[in-house]
């Protein structure tokens, strides 16, 4: 390899490690796999770092920038993950939403920053990754382009959009994907050995569970019962869930449905639960962009709800581990946030708990869906479950 690219890209690994948001990734970055690539500036198939000489080409901001860019690919999985996807519009869709993660940590304060010809797309960084492929397949089927950073993109050679920044090379050796996970969770280990406390990624790690409740039934079933009372609807599409089973949704026209989401994150929520959570949540939501145009507000609870955000657009799950907090429990204050920001004017409420807590004594105007992780049995003879609402067990 070329000592004045493995020199630079040792340098740019340095100033990233040496950060407060990087510094539980210095074994992992340290002891990486770097390998000399001709067709692109940086890449990764989520194992290995690739760097060519054109990465010399950039500052040495910009090269930190790239290299966490990189890391984040390795992170989320995303060369494992494209693996059945089309691959240029996988890497576009990965690439937007990673760079408005970097952009919005502020890195500026360490002269770090993401070269100015990074792919940005405000629609797109709003949604999760699965969501935002989703929705570029389905602007090829309807259109035969789609756009990006105001460009029209033929979905043919879409990669056209990435130039030398396609960076992402599919990966299906598990045995790759099981040591990536290894690394990082060694890396947490030592970081947490040498700090004397724990970071996010070991949060992060620990909190990656699959989705399991039939969402797409569920939402159709609720969506059914709007489109009864005040939605006009035009005619159906056909989306893929999971499990690749054709599903037909109805366009609702006249407005977007107005969803509350919950997510209790109690002292009684264990790591395990919370991970169970925020998957329900992610599947549920990439169901419903699918299908419809929403808004609404996005909850974490204890006692209080001590954060909230409108949706869209949706954080990164990173991000919303970063501010969780652990308390008591009690429903009402969710309920109460809704009446006096929302008016009441909400079309579901979904809310994400082990059902322990304190509920409002009045039902609200608006269907309430209460997805428990303990069982609806245990709740009833523990005179704990939910007094209106339907409840879905996890």
């Amino acid at each position: 390899m070329d000592s004045n690219l493995l020199k630079a890209t040792l340098d740019a690994i340095d100033k990233v490690v040496n950060t407060d948001e990087y510094g539980m990734f210095r074994y992992f970055l340290g002891t990486i796999s770097i390998v000399e690539i001709k067709s692109a500036v940086a890449a990764t198939d989520g194992r290995r770092l690739y760097v060519g000489s054109d990465f010399l080409k950039y500052s040495e901001g910009e090269r930190a920038a790239i290299i966490i860019h990189e890391l984040w690919h390795m992170i989320g999985g995303d060369a494992f993950r494209g693996v059945s996807k089309d691959p240029d519009l996988w890497n576009i869709i990965t690439d937007i939403i990673n760079n408005d993660f970097i952009d919005k940590q502020h890195l500026g304060k360490y002269g770090i920053a993401l070269p100015k010809d990074a792919l940005r797309d405000p629609k797109i960084a709003a949604m999760i990754k699965e969501q935002g492929y989703d929705y570029l397949i389905d602007q090829c089927k309807k259109y035969g382009y789609f756009e990006i950073m105001g460009k029209k993109l033929n979905c043919m050679g879409g990669g056209g959009a990435l130039g030398d920044m396609k960076d992402l090379i599919p990966n299906d050796n598990v045995a790759d994907q099981q040591e990536t996970k290894r690394r990082l969770e060694e890396s947490e280990r030592q970081y947490e050995q040498s700090t004397g406390h724990g970071s996010w990624l070991r949060d992060y790690l620990g909190r990656n569970a699959q989705a399991k409740l039939p969402w797409q039934s569920i939402v159709q079933q609720y969506l059914k019962r709007l489109a009864a009372v005040d939605y006009t609807w035009t005619p159906p599409k056909q989306i893929y869930g999971v499990a690749k089973e054709p599903l037909t949704l109805p366009r609702l026209r006249t407005k977007s449905v107005k969803l509350a989401i919950a997510v209790d994150t109690s002292g009684s929520i264990n790591d395990n639960m919370l991970s169970t959570f925020l998957a329900e949540m992610n599947r549920l939501i990439s169901v419903i962009w699918s299908g419809m145009r929403f808004s609404g507000v996005l909850m974490l609870t204890t006692d209080e709800v001590y954060y909230s955000q409108p949706i869209p657009p949706i954080p990164m799950r990173v991000s919303v581990i970063q501010k969780l907090k652990t308390g008591g429990t009690d429903f009402r204050p969710a309920f109460n946030l809704i009446k006096e920001k929302y008016h009441d004017d909400i079309d579901l409420f979904i809310y994400f708990t082990d059902g322990y807590g304190a509920y409002p004594e009045t039902p609200p105007r608006y269907p309430v869906l209460w997805v428990v992780i303990t069982s609806p049995e245990i709740l009833k003879q523990e005179g704990n479950y939910p007094p209106f609402g339907k409840v879905i067990p996890l």
